[in-house]
């Protein structure tokens, strides 16, 4: 009867929260286009339309690759493009002589389409976080648990980001899986299935962007990390033994490559080269991932008995062997190799186009450029809080390693160093690479506040009490909770009146600079707005604007007149001008061409103009 009470009460929080994460996912799913957005619509509806004519190779269509980007687009996409797959020819300029359909004909880029994409986006987003809260009730208890949730749901960049049709956000919320799958198996390493869940993740989220690779890094540290720490317990015996996490690392890294095996299309035909014959990839590799996986399994099954021993040694090699096999094979996949290409390219060759960084335009803001976007992106919160944590926990790090709370911190904190370091030495750098901090910077905060804040509270309110009322402990502990729910209702107030416009918010410690020579932004903010305005103008449809380079590229979806570009359009051919933020910031349009006149409208969001119209 208790057990049934007990779930019961489960589902009903995990029915909160999904309503807390969907909800400013899911409302005006069609505001704020964003640039990107242009490519993966079209690319899900190409994906939906390589598997309908069982060509899977067409399934790779970037170098992210963005798998589960398309998978989840093509989804949503499916009850509007499916029943009309099978007469798309992608590759003919105009009907076929079969009467087929062409992707212009198919009206890919609308605002109804990139909402329904956009709902599947946030449907995804909301399960992840409703997964990520039953693990961290398990590892953290339910206040730290039910603190992380709310941050992370109205977090302002994740939230921006997790409306939209893009990689980041799924990647961010599968590294984040992976690595809370991970260090509950480190907690309770008789739990062999959270090995498996960790690496299926992993793979899962290095489709969804390359970038996860950085967990590669990640896994053996942490695995160092709690090897280190001495422990009375036999549950964690086992980790103390080389064998018996070599072993657990061919475990994860096999489940991770059968993922990507299985999710990738691409990965089911693609032919293969070895000794000067041609193999399917899945029928090469299938066997010989299985049988990693399955003997590293049975290998860990025996627990305590996994040391040093010749026999044991003579398994791990074999692994070994197993494993270098593996990763000639995916070496020679021509997916592989096409990824691989690119990395290369990410870590040398910096974006071509130009951002505003601390007063200047610049290709590549250097090493230090995510140590300043943390601090603009972030909430005072997350940002204070996290960082007071970590630094308090490698204070007391001998006298709080035996917390279990403590240690996630200190992992949680490694994690944002490692990927705060991996993306600065890489040259393509952009404020949105660094989403996968944001939330775990959530969680930091949690753990922070519920063993560090909350106990110092209590007993700063005992000192300062006299009497009786300083024996109130009761008293204390609702103040205490008290200020850290307002701190949190501050957060969840000052994002939430934004909507749905969360990529505006700058973090308010920057409120004494100008942003807009701090960093570039825009990212589709007001642009819809704008529209609205121009719409109710009368004779709209038949109106001409001259639009600067970013809304030239989004206005049209909304704006029911014509868009013309501003430096190829003779100012008599129209009759306003719609400048955005960040073509000024890049210099795109000339400021002093404006200087003496005022804008009809104006769009700001957050105190910070971003559309300016001006009648000519």
């Amino acid at each position: 009867m208790m057990q049934n009470k007990r779930q019961i009460l489960l589902f009903l929080i995990l029915f909160i929260v999904a309503t807390l994460a969907v909800l400013p996912r899911a409302l005006e799913p069609d505001a704020d286009w964003a640039s990107d957005e242009e490519r993966w619509l079209p690319r899900s509806v190409r994906f939906l339309n390589a598997l309908y004519t069982r060509d899977v190779a067409l399934t790779t269509q970037s170098y992210h690759p963005g798998i589960i980007t398309m998978w989840i687009g093509s989804l949503s996409l499916w009850s509007k493009y499916g029943p009309m797959m099978f007469m798309v020819n992608f590759n003919a300029d105009s009907v076929t002589s079969t009467g087929g359909l062409t992707e212009d004909q198919l009206a890919i880029l609308t605002p109804e389409n990139l909402a329904r994409a956009r709902i599947g986006m946030a449907i995804f987003n909301t399960i992840i976080i409703c997964v990520l809260f039953v693990l961290l009730l398990r590892f953290f208890g339910f206040a730290i648990a039910a603190i992380s949730i709310l941050l992370i749901c109205y977090d302002p960049t994740f939230l921006a980001e997790s409306r939209k049709v893009h990689v980041d956000a799924p990647l961010t919320g599968l590294m984040l899986l992976s690595v809370m799958f991970m260090l509950s198996f480190f907690e309770s390493p008789h739990r062999k299935v959270f090995v498996i869940l960790s690496g299926i993740t992993f793979g899962a989220a290095c489709l969804a962007k390359i970038t996860g690779l950085v967990l590669l890094v990640y896994f053996p540290l942490v695995a160092m990390f709690y090897r280190s720490i001495p422990s009375d317990d036999n549950n964690r015996y086992s980790l103390g033994q080389l064998p018996y996490i070599i072993s657990v690392f061919f475990l994860w890294m096999s489940s991770a490559l059968l993922t990507v095996m299985i999710i990738w299309p691409a990965m089911w035909q693609t032919p293969v080269q070895l000794f000067g014959l041609q193999f399917p990839f899945a029928v090469l590799s299938l066997p010989i991932i299985v049988t990693l996986l399955l003997s590293s399994f049975q290998y860990l099954h025996r627990g305590e008995k996994t040391n040093y021993a010749l026999q044991n040694i003579k398994v791990i090699a074999v692994q070994l062997i197993v494993f270098v096999a593996i990763c000639i094979v995916y070496l020679l996949n021509d997916q592989a190799r096409y990824i691989a290409s690119h990395i290369r390219t990410a870590l040398t060759q910096s974006h071509q186009f130009p951002q505003r960084y601390l007063g200047e335009v610049v290709l590549d803001p250097g090493k230090l450029y995510y140590f300043v976007m943390i601090t603009i992106y972030s909430t005072p919160l997350t940002l204070i809080s996290s960082l007071v944590g970590t630094i308090w926990a490698c204070i007391k790090i001998k006298t709080s390693i035996h917390s279990k709370s403590l240690r996630g911190l200190f992992a949680l904190a490694a994690f944002v160093g490692i990927y705060i370091c991996y993306m600065s030495i890489a040259a393509k750098k952009l404020s949105r690479y660094l989403l996968p901090a944001y939330p775990v910077l959530a969680i930091i905060t949690a753990i922070t506040l519920i063993v560090f804040v909350l106990p110092w509270i209590r007993r700063m309110l005992q000192r300062l009490a006299s009497g009786s009322w300083g024996q109130t402990t009761k008293l204390n502990f609702v103040v205490a909770m008290l200020v850290i729910v307002v701190g949190i209702g501050w957060q969840i107030t000052s994002v939430g009146l934004l909507h749905p416009n969360y990529a505006a918010y700058i973090n308010p410690l920057w409120g004494w600079s100008n942003i807009t020579d701090i960093t570039t932004i825009g990212r589709g903010v007001g642009v819809k707005k704008a529209a609205q305005y121009l719409n109710k103008l009368d004779g709209a449809s038949d109106i001409t604007v001259r639009a600067s380079f970013i809304c030239e590229l989004s206005l049209p979806y909304y704006f029911v007149g014509r868009v013309a570009a501003i430096e190829s359009t003779p100012s008599s051919q129209a009759k306003y001008d719609v400048l955005y933020v960040q073509d000024i910031q890049l210099g795109l349009v000339d400021p002093n061409l404006y200087e003496n006149r005022e804008p009809v409208k104006s769009i700001q969001v957050n105190g910070t103009t971003y559309v300016m119209i001006y009648k000519l």
